[in-house]
C-alpha cells in the first residue's frame, strides 16, 4: 500500500474528515443536485451522503480493487462519485 492510499484510508475512518470530504464534493455539484443534499443523511459505514434518490459515494480511487495506474489514480483524500439509487 502506498503513502497516498494510506492517507486516503485514514481519512475514510475519521467521521469528521469523511463527512467534510463528502460535503466539499456536494458543493461541486450543479445547484439543482446540490440542493437535493441539503437534508442529506451521512452513513459512515457505507461512506456516503444519502439524499432523495442520489448519494455521494466516497472511494479510495475510481476502481478500488484494481492497481493504481494513470487511469486509476490515487489521491490522499480519495474520490467521491455521484450515484443514483434507482
Amino acid at each position: 500500500m502506498n503513502r497516498l492510499e494510506q492517507q486516503s484510508l485514514n481519512l475514510s475512518k475519521d467521521e469528521i474528515e469523511l463527512h467534510k470530504r463528502l460535503r466539499d464534493a456536494q458543493y461541486c455539484l450543479i445547484k439543482e443536485l446540490r440542493d437535493k443534499f441539503k437534508q442529506a443523511i451521512f452513513d459512515l459505514d457505507k461512506k456516503r451522503l444519502i439524499s432523495d434518490g442520489y448519494y455521494l459515494q466516497w472511494k479510495v480511487r475510481q476502481h478500488p480493487n484494481e492497481l493504481v495506474s494513470y487511469n486509476n489514480q490515487q489521491t490522499s483524500i480519495g474520490i467521491v462519485t455521484l450515484e443514483s439509487e434507482v
